[in-house]
């Protein structure tokens, strides 16, 4: 129940915007919302000011994808497959995941790693990695703020707004660990620009100031270069399994029901990378396979038997990462699952 309660405040969607979260009504089912927006080679972000007000007014026309555009990742995998699994098919192989790993004390005191932590933005990050990449990583964020937006400079700003006293057209963004870091609000843009590296190279301790590896003998490797956020809607059971076998890693929310008058429900986040089957005929039981952070160990813990397929979710949108053309075929883990493990399973019934 820790888990659950250190979640219960989170929201997935679009994981650190501003923008309003969004209603089935605003969503085409199987079709992938995303801003297309970049920055400049000097990290600088032209902000539409009229855009803006679009994204938090609900007016603005998103870039879309349909879902079924993308490849499986696991050739010849299905939504009827009895289970899956991109990136771990046990507790033990997940938590020796560099991802999985808690912060160290140095992370910790950089605010802005904690909270992408806690938030899941740095799992989905990681594990993405691994099951579209197969780089098991621990995701430096720090990377991603020293590299990513340096200025934002307002564009198209209507005359009435521009004329207000201390109105300011162009704005730096600092690159630190502070968790009020704007800058943290386009981590997205520097995927996008700059793609992923792991802590050994750039450590997450601190915002270097210069995109090289602090250990002059590592080679830097990049990953998810490309990647965008991506928000779906009108979201159900088989639209969370094509996302996880296309893009690997998903994070959503759940309602648990406490029995209680007050508070009557929470919510919870959990990013979720899989799928398992339990039982066999009618008395077989689905449940997701994924991760959420717990507040007494303070990291990403296994989850594989707390939230069945038809456990209701508290929000109709799921994130994740994706590019345009991915067409990775990884070795076929859900075929082995679903031939070797179920029965495994079932002998603990």
């Amino acid at each position: 129940m820790l888990l659950i309660l250190a979640l219960a405040a989170l929201s997935s969607g679009r994981l650190f915007s501003s923008e309003k979260f969004k209603t089935n009504q605003d969503f085409v089912k199987g079709e992938i919302q995303y801003v297309a927006d970049t920055l400049t080679s000097k990290g600088v972000y032209n902000y539409d000011y009229v855009q803006g007000e679009q994204k938090i007014n609900n007016t603005f026309v998103y870039a879309t994808k349909k879902i079924d555009e993308y490849e499986v990742l696991i050739a010849n995998s299905k939504e009827t497959d009895a289970n899956y699994y991109s990136i771990a098919d046990s507790k033990a192989t997940f938590d020796k995941l560099k991802t999985t790993q808690p912060l160290t004390a140095d992370e910790i005191k950089c605010a802005v790693i904690n909270r992408t932590y806690t938030g899941n933005l740095y799992g989905c990050i990681g594990y993405t990695v691994l099951a579209v990449e197969d780089g098991d990583i621990a995701p430096s964020i720090t990377h991603l703020i020293a590299n990513g937006v340096t200025q934002i400079k307002y564009t198209n700003v209507p005359k009435e707004i521009s004329s207000i006293p201390g109105f300011e057209a162009t704005i730096d963004i600092p690159h630190d660990c502070s968790a009020a870091n704007t800058g943290y609000s386009f981590l997205d843009m520097s995927i996008h620009k700059n793609g992923v590296v792991d802590t050994s190279c750039v450590p997450n301790s601190a915002v270097p100031t210069d995109n090289k590896c602090s250990d002059s003998t590592k080679i830097k490797t990049t990953y998810l270069k490309g990647f965008r956020w991506g928000d779906v809607g009108q979201v159900d059971a088989e639209i969370l399994k094509k996302l996880i076998q296309r893009f690997g890693v998903t994070v959503t929310r759940f309602r648990f029901q406490t029995g209680i008058a007050e508070p009557p429900y929470i919510d919870a986040s959990a990013i979720l990378f899989g799928w398992r089957t339990v039982g066999e005929g009618e008395a077989a039981k689905q449940y997701w396979v994924g991760a959420a952070y717990d507040i007494e160990t303070l990291k990403y813990e296994w989850v594989d038997d707390l939230l069945p397929i038809e456990q209701p979710l508290s929000t109709s949108t799921a994130t994740f990462l994706f590019k345009s053309g991915v067409s990775a075929v990884r070795a076929a883990l859900g075929v082995f699952a679903a031939a070797v493990l179920l029965p495994a399973v079932a002998l603990f019934l």
